[in-house]
């Protein structure tokens, strides 16, 4: 390999290496704020009840809702919560957000799209 075909593979390693990590946090930073802006409307549309009877005994934070696995939260979730998902806002996860941000499709935002899928069809 040539002084210059090494340098240029050099600088294709350095754009790869700039675009994963871009990848990998700016996704991570922009759920974080959708969940937050997404949290007062929530509210709003639950008259500030987001957990049901059951995840409100056992003294879960609500916060949690917004985050984690989809099953979690909807098991913990209350009826206007989950309608508020499904209506106005869908609860999407991290893996579902990086594949929005990214345009790459991931076993992990396909996982996460059939649990969701999953707690909808639940009675």
């Amino acid at each position: 390999m040539s002084s210059t075909e090494r340098w240029v593979y050099e600088r294709e390693l350095e754009a790869r290496s700039a675009r994963g990590a871009y990848s990998r946090a700016a996704p991570r930073y922009a759920r974080c704020t959708t969940s937050t802006l997404q949290w007062p409307a929530a509210e709003d549309y639950t008259r500030g009840n987001l957990l049901n009877r059951k995840a409100r005994a056992a003294g879960h934070d609500p916060r949690s809702l917004f985050s984690g696995p989809a099953y979690v939260a909807y098991a913990r979730a209350s009826e206007g919560l989950i309608r508020f998902w499904e209506d106005v806002s869908p609860r999407i996860t991290l893996a579902e957000f990086s594949e929005k941000a990214t345009g790459v499709r991931t076993d992990a935002g396909e996982t996460a799209r059939q649990s969701a899928h999953a707690q909808w069809l639940k009675p």
